[in-house]
C-alpha cells in the first residue's frame, strides 16, 4: 500500500496512505505521485496512483502539523517495503504537483514515444496519449486551467 510520512521537529508526522482498496498492481509497472503544498499540515499532502487522485488514510488527525526543519539525518530510504519490486525512475518537484501534471506524468512514456510516428500508424494507447497531452496543453479551455499553467510545452520532456 502506498504511503508518504514526513516527520518535523519532536517527532511529529504527517502522513498520508492509500486507501486499503487502493493497492499497487503486482507484475506492472505503477506511477506514484505525492504532492505536498509545504504547508506542514496533513491536509497539504495528496496522493496520485496511475495517474488519478485516489482515496487515502491517514487524514484523521487534521489538527497535527510539523514544526521545525523537514530534513532527514539518515539517507532516504524508497521502498523499503517492496518486496521483489523495483524503483525505476524518483523525481522531486520544487512545486505542488497537479492531478493534471500527474495525468500527464503517468502517460509520458507513451506519449514521448509517439511523437515522432506518423499519426496514421499511431494504436489506440498511442492515440488516447496524444489526445491526452493535446487536452492538458493546447486545448483552450483545459490549456487556459490555473492547474494546468505549469505544464511546459516548449521541452521534450516534462
Amino acid at each position: 500500500m502506498p504511503g508518504f510520512r514526513l516527520t518535523g521537529d519532536g517527532g511529529r508526522t504527517i502522513e498520508i496512505r492509500a486507501a486499503h482498496l487502493q493497492q499497487l498492481q503486482p507484475g506492472s509497472w505503477n506511477n506514484l505521485v505525492i504532492s505536498y503544498d509545504g504547508s506542514r499540515q496533513q491536509s497539504g499532502l495528496n496522493l496520485y496512483l496511475n495517474g488519478r487522485a485516489i482515496p487515502t488514510q491517514g487524514r484523521g488527525n487534521q489538527n497535527v502539523d510539523i514544526s521545525g526543519d523537514i530534513a532527514v539525518d539518515s539517507p532516504l530510504v524508497l521502498g523499503r517495503s517492496l518486496q521483489d519490486g523495483a524503483i525505476e525512475d524518483f523525481r522531486i518537484f520544487n512545486r505542488v504537483v497537479s492531478e493534471t501534471e500527474a495525468r500527464l506524468l503517468n502517460q509520458w512514456p507513451v506519449i514521448q514515444s509517439v511523437l515522432p510516428i506518423d499519426s496514421t500508424k499511431l494504436g489506440a494507447a498511442g492515440r488516447n496519449a496524444l489526445l491526452t497531452y493535446f487536452l492538458l496543453n493546447e486545448y483552450e479551455p483545459s490549456a487556459n486551467s490555473p492547474a494546468n499553467k505549469t505544464i511546459s510545452t516548449s521541452k521534450p520532456t516534462p
